[in-house]
């Protein structure tokens, strides 16, 4: 299902936090990891700089390879493949042409990173890729803490039981013939082999326990049920149907006027059938560890991260667009918006006829 998954870095502690979530996944579904730092200094700064400036930069870059390789043997350690890619450019953009280039299957990105100014001048890299891959996308938001994965923040080389990191051993990063003919821009990348080390034991990574999948009953459930599912039984997790019933909380009312509330029996109504279409959604999938439920809300996104919440979700999968052009818009605005306060990973994917095969 996820067979390559590029994962994307910019060594923040949320960035750092996600390798966690992506190796637990790539061990789960047998995946190659693509590691991806995309250098964008050249588009921030002038090519002409001052002698101070072309030393500050070679020093970041000097920083960049000792974390990039930090990384590089973290993931070796815990024995999934890896290869290793760098491009120059703007982040978004070279993500989106790697993950094409490399046929990656999932990409794996954080909400936030060290890009606070970067956002205020020309938006955020992870809302680009959100709206423009073709592949499902794993992210977590800034309410997605390290806690919240199971994992704490670890301090600058040190691996989860305080050992410090040591420098690749020589040949961990074998690199391919790539200098030849290569494209201006296309990342270099290299394989990784495994070090002669024990590798890193599974434990501390993120358990996925329950899965939230909040559905759009007006287009393609049944495609999106099974995404749904054969995620969840790949995690061996327990799936959680939800649907939210859009109701108007705040009805305006005129000096003197009675208030205005939703008539009841219209209410329970609408309650009942959008629980028997997740029931007749459930029951085609199968498969024992399925809940279903309707919560009430007059915002979507916030009614799905709430009831995340309440529920203790490990992962929520939402479509990032509808099957339909106004459902396309208003639900493609639901999944941006819960990309943003999730407080658990969230995997979009685009829904059809092929979404049990990662929507591509």
């Amino acid at each position: 299902m996820f067979e390559r998954i590029l994962l994307t870095t910019d060594f923040s502690p949320h960035s750092l936090a996600l390798l966690e979530l992506t190796l637990g996944i790539a061990r789960t579904f047998g995946s190659r990891v693509l590691l991806l730092h995309v250098d964008e200094e050249e588009q921030l700064f002038p090519l002409q700089g001052s002698a101070g400036l072309i030393h500050f930069l070679e020093e970041v870059q000097l920083r960049r390879e000792a974390a990039f390789a930090r990384l590089v043997e973290r993931i070796a350690r815990a024995g999934i493949p890896v290869s290793c890619l760098r491009a120059k450019g703007y982040a978004s953009e070279q993500i989106l042409a790697c993950a094409d280039r490399e046929r990656a299957d999932l990409i794996a990105i954080s909400m936030v990173g060290v890009e606070r100014l970067k956002q205020a001048l020309v938006g955020s890299t992870a809302k680009k890729v959100l709206r423009h891959a073709r592949c499902p996308v794993l992210v977590t938001s800034p309410f997605c803490r390290p806690a919240d994965l199971r994992l704490p923040l670890l301090a600058e080389g040190e691996e989860p039981d305080g050992e410090p990191l040591s420098a690749p051993e020589p040949g961990l990063l074998e690199a391919e013939a790539l200098a030849a003919g290569r494209p201006e821009g296309e990342p270099a990348a290299e394989t990784c082999r495994q070090p002669a080390q024990e590798p890193v034991q599974p434990s501390s990574w993120p358990t996925i326990r329950r899965v939230l999948a909040p559905l759009s009953l007006d287009s393609h459930p049944p495609a999106a049920t099974r995404f749904a599912a054969q995620v969840a039984d790949s995690l061996d997790a327990t799936l959680e149907l939800l649907y939210v019933l859009k109701v108007p909380t705040l009805i305006p009312s005129l000096p003197g006027e009675p208030p205005l509330s939703f008539p009841a029996d219209s209410l329970a109504q609408y309650q009942g059938e959008a629980w028997f279409r997740l029931a007749e959604l459930a029951s085609g999938l199968s498969r024992r560890q399925v809940e279903w439920s309707v919560t009430l809300g007059s915002d979507e996104a916030e009614a799905i991260t709430e009831y995340a919440r309440q529920s203790k979700a490990d992962l929520l999968i939402l479509p990032r667009k509808s099957g339909r052009p106004i459902g396309e818009f208003l639900f493609g605005r639901v999944s941006s918006a819960v990309a943003k306060i999730a407080p658990a990973p969230l995997l979009l994917y685009v829904p059809g006829p092929d979404a049990a095969d990662g929507g591509k």
